[in-house]
């Protein structure tokens, strides 16, 4: 092997080294690693929930959360990204977070208490700008009254203070403490949105909710009972791009 050669590849592995892997979002794929590491790192959450058939979701997806700058901001908090009809730990927390839109993210601290949220497509810049913004005004602590309490309060103060303001003077607490998990609901998605929607007065809710209740039987692959709430909303909002992607979904699985 000639001399001149060698140089080259002893160099060889070091230019290799050099090279950086490709850069994206460091995507935590559970919300509990979320929150335990937010709190170890003194960072938000931010989270993303979107849907597979969102053409704007796809927008963010392809122009972005690949972007440099956006990859190289991300560094500085927790970041999560679910998709609300296909991953079961997205449809948990849209539930959570009553999320009503596509895409939504919504900033907790480390507490897991919401602090802000944004809703619609954004550019990188405006993003940035956009969750910056939360940061600058929120507490990563949240406020310190509300630490004993913590963020369970909300769901606790309707059911367990009958149950222990009642024990000493009546025997009405069990029916009580029973009645309780029926109120925590919802098991059956389609079930809430129905009931939610036959009580539902705002024309825009009542159309998120048909939109929401085609993506519950599409997810349960219900493709009749989907594409009937698909066509009820497209009725009222034929332009509506959600439920348009929805239905070309449905005719991609029912004639592939």
């Amino acid at each position: 092997m000639s001399w001149r050669v060698r140089p080259c590849l002893f160099a060889l592995p070091l230019l290799v080294l050099s090279v950086p892997s490709f850069a994206q979002v460091a995507w935590i794929k559970k919300y509990d690693d979320a929150l335990r590491q937010a709190a170890d790192q003194k960072k938000f959450v931010v989270l993303d929930i979107s849907a597979s058939w969102c053409p704007y979701c796809r927008k963010m997806a392809r122009e972005v959360y690949p972007n440099k700058e956006f990859i190289d901001f991300s560094r500085a908090h927790v970041f999560m990204r679910f998709f609300l009809d296909t991953d079961a730990e997205g449809r948990r927390l849209g539930r959570k977070f009553n999320v009503r839109g596509f895409p939504t993210i919504v900033v907790l601290n480390v507490k897991g208490e919401e602090v802000g949220r944004l809703v619609g497509v954004r550019g990188t810049r405006k993003l940035i700008r956009d969750l910056e913004a939360i940061f600058d005004e929120s507490s990563l602590y949240g406020d310190p009254q509300n630490e004993a309490p913590e963020p369970v309060q909300p769901e606790r103060e309707s059911t367990p203070a009958p149950v222990k303001a009642v024990p000493a003077s009546s025997p009405s607490p069990k029916p009580a403490a029973e009645s309780a998990p029926i109120k925590t609901e919802p098991k059956d998605p389609i079930a809430d949105l129905e009931k939610k929607l036959a009580s539902a007065q705002d024309g825009s809710e009542k159309n998120w909710l048909t939109l929401m209740l085609a993506l519950a039987h599409f997810e349960s692959q219900h493709w009749k009972e989907a594409r009937v709430y698909v066509g009820r909303v497209l009725e009222k909002e034929p332009d509506n791009p959600g439920a348009r992607e929805l239905m070309k979904a449905l005719d991609k699985m029912e004639h592939p």
